[in-house]
């Protein structure tokens, strides 16, 4: 699935990635299809991670503001 129209505010949003497959996922909140990485190890869904635990299947690699 490709999204092609992100908005200013997407661009902040939440973003991990798999450590097993290298896939990167968008969390966005307003999205009702569920997104998995290649090797499905790794689903979100609303803004919700169904599956996956941080550090062992997923890290986050969310933009950081650094003047805030």
């Amino acid at each position: 699935m490709v999204i092609t129209n992100i908005t200013k505010e997407d661009k902040m949003q939440k973003k991990i990635r798999c450590v097993h497959c290298g896939h990167e996922i968008t969390i966005l909140e307003r999205t009702t299809i569920a997104q998995a990485c290649m090797c499905n190890k790794v689903c979100v869904n609303n803004g919700v991670i169904l599956e996956g635990a941080q550090g062992v299947d997923w890290v986050d690699i969310s933009p950081q503001l650094l003047n805030g």
